[in-house]
């Protein structure tokens, strides 16, 4: 028997994050400048989880560079 070509799972994992897209919120804190006193409050910044700038072309590329 010949042995069968299969995907590296890292990059079916890495593939599969880069097409779900998800993006995960996180609180920060800021300093904001009122007068001459200088307050602290929260804010909900949204961020991709892994890479919101990657195009759809990119991501066939590897699928197709990195399928069998």
């Amino acid at each position: 028997m010949k042995p069968v070509k299969k995907m590296n799972l890292l990059h079916q994992q890495i593939l599969g994050d880069l097409l779900a897209n998800k993006s995960t919120t996180r609180v920060e804190e800021r300093v904001k400048k009122s007068g001459r006193t200088y307050k602290t409050h929260e804010v909900v910044v949204e961020t991709s989880r892994l890479a919101g700038n990657v195009s759809e072309v990119n991501i066939d590329r590897a699928a197709r560079r990195w399928s069998p």
